[in-house]
Protein backbone atom coordinates (compact mmCIF):
# COMPACT_ATOMS: atom_id res chain seq x y z
CA UNK A 1 0.00 0.00 0.00
CA UNK A 2 1.69 3.16 -1.20
CA UNK A 3 1.33 6.39 0.70
CA UNK A 4 1.49 8.59 -2.42
CA UNK A 5 -1.01 6.93 -4.77
CA UNK A 6 -4.76 7.33 -4.69
CA UNK A 7 -6.48 3.95 -4.40
CA UNK A 8 -8.72 2.66 -7.15
CA UNK A 9 -11.87 1.65 -5.24
CA UNK A 10 -13.31 -1.59 -6.60
CA UNK A 11 -16.22 -2.14 -4.23
CA UNK A 12 -17.79 -0.25 -1.35
CA UNK A 13 -20.15 -0.92 1.50
CA UNK A 14 -21.15 1.29 4.43
CA UNK A 15 -18.86 -0.85 6.60
CA UNK A 16 -15.84 -0.88 4.28
CA UNK A 17 -14.29 -1.08 0.85
CA UNK A 18 -11.89 -2.97 -1.40
CA UNK A 19 -9.34 -0.96 -3.37
CA UNK A 20 -6.27 -1.51 -5.51
CA UNK A 21 -3.21 0.73 -5.36
CA UNK A 22 -2.16 1.63 -8.89
CA UNK A 23 1.39 2.29 -7.64
CA UNK A 24 2.22 -1.06 -6.03
CA UNK A 25 -0.70 -3.25 -7.14
CA UNK A 26 -1.67 -4.16 -3.57
CA UNK A 27 -5.31 -4.73 -2.66
CA UNK A 28 -6.70 -3.20 0.52
CA UNK A 29 -9.70 -4.69 2.29
CA UNK A 30 -11.07 -2.33 4.92
CA UNK A 31 -14.00 -3.71 6.86
CA UNK A 32 -15.18 -2.24 10.14
CA UNK A 33 -12.04 -2.06 12.30
CA UNK A 34 -9.88 -4.41 10.19
CA UNK A 35 -7.47 -3.34 7.44
CA UNK A 36 -5.92 -6.11 5.34
CA UNK A 37 -3.45 -5.64 2.47
CA UNK A 38 -2.83 -8.38 -0.11
CA UNK A 39 -1.12 -9.03 -3.40
CA UNK A 40 -3.59 -10.09 -6.10
CA UNK A 41 -3.10 -13.84 -5.64
CA UNK A 42 -3.50 -13.57 -1.88
CA UNK A 43 -6.59 -11.37 -2.25
CA UNK A 44 -8.20 -13.92 -4.56
CA UNK A 45 -7.25 -16.71 -2.15
CA UNK A 46 -8.76 -14.80 0.79
CA UNK A 47 -12.01 -14.50 -1.18
CA UNK A 48 -11.83 -18.26 -1.89
CA UNK A 49 -11.30 -18.97 1.82
CA UNK A 50 -14.37 -16.92 2.79
CA UNK A 51 -16.54 -18.21 -0.03
CA UNK A 52 -15.78 -21.81 0.90
CA UNK A 53 -15.53 -21.13 4.64
CA UNK A 54 -12.10 -22.72 4.84
CA UNK A 55 -10.54 -22.50 8.29
CA UNK A 56 -13.82 -21.15 9.64
CA UNK A 57 -16.15 -22.47 12.23
CA UNK A 58 -19.36 -21.42 13.86
CA UNK A 59 -19.41 -21.15 17.65
CA UNK A 60 -22.44 -22.46 19.50
CA UNK A 61 -22.40 -19.76 22.16
CA UNK A 62 -21.94 -16.36 20.49
CA UNK A 63 -18.90 -14.33 21.42
CA UNK A 64 -19.45 -10.76 22.68
CA UNK A 65 -21.40 -8.55 20.25
CA UNK A 66 -23.05 -11.60 18.68
CA UNK A 67 -19.98 -12.90 16.83
CA UNK A 68 -20.68 -16.49 15.76
CA UNK A 69 -18.27 -17.06 12.83
CA UNK A 70 -14.55 -17.38 13.52
CA UNK A 71 -11.81 -17.38 10.86
CA UNK A 72 -8.33 -18.64 11.65
CA UNK A 73 -5.55 -16.61 10.04
CA UNK A 74 -2.01 -17.70 9.15
CA UNK A 75 -0.75 -15.60 12.07
CA UNK A 76 -0.44 -17.66 15.24
CA UNK A 77 -3.31 -16.93 17.65
CA UNK A 78 -4.91 -14.28 15.40
CA UNK A 79 -8.55 -14.89 14.55
CA UNK A 80 -11.22 -12.76 12.90
CA UNK A 81 -14.74 -13.00 14.33
CA UNK A 82 -17.95 -11.97 12.57
CA UNK A 83 -21.67 -11.86 13.13
CA UNK A 84 -23.74 -13.62 10.50
CA UNK A 85 -24.57 -10.22 8.97
CA UNK A 86 -20.93 -9.07 8.98
CA UNK A 87 -19.81 -12.30 7.35
CA UNK A 88 -22.40 -11.86 4.60
CA UNK A 89 -21.45 -8.21 4.07
CA UNK A 90 -17.73 -8.98 3.83
CA UNK A 91 -18.35 -11.92 1.51
CA UNK A 92 -20.51 -9.76 -0.76
CA UNK A 93 -17.89 -7.00 -0.79
CA UNK A 94 -15.09 -9.40 -1.76
CA UNK A 95 -17.22 -11.13 -4.37
CA UNK A 96 -18.08 -7.80 -6.00
CA UNK A 97 -14.42 -6.81 -6.15
CA UNK A 98 -13.37 -10.25 -7.42
CA UNK A 99 -15.92 -10.11 -10.23
CA UNK A 100 -14.62 -6.69 -11.26
CA UNK A 101 -11.01 -7.97 -11.22
CA UNK A 102 -12.01 -10.91 -13.41
CA UNK A 103 -13.98 -8.70 -15.82
CA UNK A 104 -11.00 -6.37 -16.18
CA UNK A 105 -8.73 -9.34 -16.81
CA UNK A 106 -11.03 -10.67 -19.55
CA UNK A 107 -11.30 -7.24 -21.20
CA UNK A 108 -7.53 -6.73 -21.15
CA UNK A 109 -6.99 -10.12 -22.79
CA UNK A 110 -9.55 -9.34 -25.48
CA UNK A 111 -7.87 -6.05 -26.37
Amino acid sequence: MCQNNAPNVLATHPEGYVSRCEGCGQYTVAFRNVLLVFGEDDFLFFNHVLTNRLGMWRVEDPLPHGKTWVLATPVNNLFLAFTVAEFGQLSDLLTEATLLIEARRILSQAA
